[in-house]
Protein backbone atom coordinates (compact mmCIF):
# COMPACT_ATOMS: atom_id res chain seq x y z
CA UNK A 1 0.00 0.00 0.00
CA UNK A 2 0.87 3.60 0.08
CA UNK A 3 3.15 3.21 3.83
CA UNK A 4 5.33 0.81 1.78
CA UNK A 5 5.76 3.14 -1.01
CA UNK A 6 6.66 6.05 0.88
CA UNK A 7 9.06 3.57 2.73
CA UNK A 8 10.48 2.72 -0.42
CA UNK A 9 10.87 6.26 -1.27
CA UNK A 10 12.34 7.29 1.78
CA UNK A 11 14.57 4.18 1.67
CA UNK A 12 15.88 5.09 -2.16
CA UNK A 13 16.17 8.90 -1.44
CA UNK A 14 18.29 8.36 1.48
CA UNK A 15 20.77 6.42 -0.18
CA UNK A 16 21.12 8.86 -3.26
CA UNK A 17 20.89 11.89 -1.51
CA UNK A 18 24.34 11.71 -0.07
CA UNK A 19 26.01 11.85 -3.39
CA UNK A 20 24.10 14.63 -4.53
CA UNK A 21 24.92 16.35 -1.45
CA UNK A 22 28.67 15.64 -1.82
CA UNK A 23 28.51 16.84 -5.84
CA UNK A 24 27.17 20.04 -3.97
CA UNK A 25 29.34 20.86 -1.20
CA UNK A 26 32.20 18.05 -1.48
CA UNK A 27 32.37 15.57 1.37
CA UNK A 28 31.03 16.60 4.49
CA UNK A 29 32.14 16.18 7.81
CA UNK A 30 30.89 13.83 9.18
CA UNK A 31 30.89 11.90 6.09
CA UNK A 32 27.95 11.09 5.33
CA UNK A 33 27.12 7.53 4.40
CA UNK A 34 24.22 6.12 2.26
CA UNK A 35 22.98 3.41 4.42
CA UNK A 36 22.91 5.53 7.92
CA UNK A 37 21.49 8.83 8.68
CA UNK A 38 23.24 8.98 12.08
CA UNK A 39 25.35 11.74 10.12
CA UNK A 40 22.87 13.68 9.12
CA UNK A 41 20.68 16.81 9.99
CA UNK A 42 21.87 19.85 11.68
CA UNK A 43 24.85 18.51 13.04
CA UNK A 44 26.12 18.21 9.71
CA UNK A 45 27.25 21.12 8.27
CA UNK A 46 26.34 20.07 3.98
CA UNK A 47 22.46 18.71 5.52
CA UNK A 48 22.21 21.42 8.18
CA UNK A 49 23.24 23.87 5.48
CA UNK A 50 19.99 22.32 3.17
CA UNK A 51 17.96 22.01 6.24
CA UNK A 52 18.42 25.57 7.59
CA UNK A 53 15.26 27.90 8.13
CA UNK A 54 15.33 30.24 5.04
CA UNK A 55 14.29 33.31 7.36
CA UNK A 56 18.28 32.01 9.15
CA UNK A 57 21.75 32.32 7.61
CA UNK A 58 23.53 29.11 7.97
CA UNK A 59 27.03 31.04 7.21
CA UNK A 60 26.64 33.01 10.29
CA UNK A 61 28.31 31.00 12.77
CA UNK A 62 26.41 32.62 15.76
CA UNK A 63 23.45 31.46 14.07
CA UNK A 64 24.28 28.42 12.77
CA UNK A 65 25.56 27.57 16.39
CA UNK A 66 21.91 28.85 18.12
CA UNK A 67 20.61 26.60 15.92
CA UNK A 68 22.90 23.51 16.65
CA UNK A 69 21.82 24.32 20.21
CA UNK A 70 18.01 24.59 19.86
CA UNK A 71 18.02 28.31 21.00
CA UNK A 72 14.07 29.11 21.38
CA UNK A 73 15.03 32.10 19.11
CA UNK A 74 16.51 29.55 16.15
CA UNK A 75 13.95 26.71 16.39
CA UNK A 76 13.99 24.38 13.46
CA UNK A 77 10.11 23.75 12.77
CA UNK A 78 8.17 22.56 9.92
CA UNK A 79 6.82 26.66 9.34
CA UNK A 80 9.68 28.21 7.22
CA UNK A 81 10.57 26.61 4.02
CA UNK A 82 14.37 25.00 4.48
CA UNK A 83 17.14 26.24 2.04
CA UNK A 84 16.99 22.71 0.02
CA UNK A 85 13.43 24.11 -1.09
CA UNK A 86 15.00 27.24 -3.13
CA UNK A 87 17.25 27.58 -6.61
CA UNK A 88 20.93 27.30 -5.72
CA UNK A 89 19.86 26.96 -1.94
CA UNK A 90 19.37 31.48 -2.11
CA UNK A 91 16.21 32.99 -0.85
CA UNK A 92 15.49 36.62 -1.90
CA UNK A 93 14.34 38.43 1.95
CA UNK A 94 12.63 40.66 -0.08
CA UNK A 95 10.26 37.96 -1.52
CA UNK A 96 10.26 34.70 -0.07
CA UNK A 97 8.41 32.93 -2.87
CA UNK A 98 11.21 33.71 -5.62
CA UNK A 99 12.90 30.89 -6.64
CA UNK A 100 11.14 28.39 -4.08
CA UNK A 101 10.94 24.71 -5.30
CA UNK A 102 12.92 24.63 -8.34
CA UNK A 103 15.53 23.96 -6.57
CA UNK A 104 17.56 21.09 -8.52
CA UNK A 105 17.70 18.74 -5.19
CA UNK A 106 14.39 18.79 -5.27
CA UNK A 107 13.64 18.12 -9.23
CA UNK A 108 15.88 15.36 -8.86
CA UNK A 109 13.98 13.95 -6.01
CA UNK A 110 10.87 14.54 -7.58
CA UNK A 111 12.39 12.90 -10.74
CA UNK A 112 13.58 10.13 -8.67
CA UNK A 113 10.66 9.05 -7.18
CA UNK A 114 7.69 9.47 -9.90
CA UNK A 115 9.36 9.53 -12.74
CA UNK A 116 12.57 6.83 -12.05
CA UNK A 117 15.82 7.14 -10.52
CA UNK A 118 17.41 6.86 -13.94
CA UNK A 119 15.55 10.20 -14.93
CA UNK A 120 17.13 11.91 -11.90
CA UNK A 121 20.81 11.57 -13.44
CA UNK A 122 19.72 14.18 -16.39
CA UNK A 123 19.19 16.88 -13.70
CA UNK A 124 22.70 18.47 -12.18
CA UNK A 125 22.18 19.83 -8.96
CA UNK A 126 25.03 22.62 -9.88
CA UNK A 127 22.47 23.27 -12.05
CA UNK A 128 19.26 25.19 -11.01
CA UNK A 129 17.81 25.41 -14.37
CA UNK A 130 14.45 24.35 -14.69
CA UNK A 131 11.51 22.86 -17.35
CA UNK A 132 9.08 26.89 -16.44
CA UNK A 133 6.64 24.13 -18.00
CA UNK A 134 7.02 21.69 -15.08
CA UNK A 135 6.00 19.55 -17.90
CA UNK A 136 6.88 15.64 -16.93
CA UNK A 137 9.97 13.71 -19.37
CA UNK A 138 7.49 11.79 -21.66
CA UNK A 139 7.81 7.81 -20.85
CA UNK A 140 10.07 6.33 -23.56
CA UNK A 141 8.43 3.26 -25.02
CA UNK A 142 10.51 -0.48 -24.74
CA UNK A 143 12.14 -1.00 -28.00
CA UNK A 144 12.00 -4.94 -26.83
CA UNK A 145 9.32 -7.32 -26.09
CA UNK A 146 8.82 -8.90 -22.74
CA UNK A 147 7.23 -7.68 -19.80
CA UNK A 148 8.54 -3.59 -18.98
CA UNK A 149 8.13 -1.58 -15.57
CA UNK A 150 6.43 1.74 -15.72
CA UNK A 151 7.15 4.79 -14.14
CA UNK A 152 4.92 6.21 -11.53
CA UNK A 153 3.45 9.08 -13.30
CA UNK A 154 2.24 6.40 -16.16
CA UNK A 155 0.76 4.32 -13.93
CA UNK A 156 -0.75 7.20 -11.72
CA UNK A 157 -1.47 9.43 -15.23
CA UNK A 158 0.22 12.02 -13.87
CA UNK A 159 0.87 14.37 -16.70
CA UNK A 160 2.30 17.43 -14.94
CA UNK A 161 4.07 18.43 -11.87
CA UNK A 162 0.52 18.74 -8.93
CA UNK A 163 0.98 20.64 -5.78
CA UNK A 164 0.34 17.31 -4.25
CA UNK A 165 3.66 16.06 -5.73
CA UNK A 166 5.87 18.97 -4.55
CA UNK A 167 4.25 18.54 -1.27
CA UNK A 168 4.82 14.42 -1.15
CA UNK A 169 8.71 15.57 -2.89
CA UNK A 170 9.52 17.85 -0.35
CA UNK A 171 8.63 15.44 2.58
CA UNK A 172 10.48 13.12 1.38
CA UNK A 173 13.75 15.01 1.22
CA UNK A 174 13.75 16.94 3.67
CA UNK A 175 13.40 13.51 5.46
CA UNK A 176 16.29 12.48 3.36
CA UNK A 177 18.13 14.92 4.99
CA UNK A 178 17.97 14.90 8.37
CA UNK A 179 18.94 12.21 10.76
CA UNK A 180 15.14 11.28 11.98
CA UNK A 181 14.68 7.53 11.34
CA UNK A 182 10.97 7.47 11.10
Amino acid sequence: GSDTTCGDDAGNLKITVVEWVDTLYGPSVPQLKPGSKDERGLNNDSTGRLLCPSEHNWDDEIVHVKICDSDPEFTVTAGPWPMCMYAAQTRDPDDMEKGLFPSALLIKSFNNIITSPSSAVSVSVLNDLVNSENILPASKKAKRKGPTHSNIASLIGLKSVTPRTITYTAVQLRFALSNANS
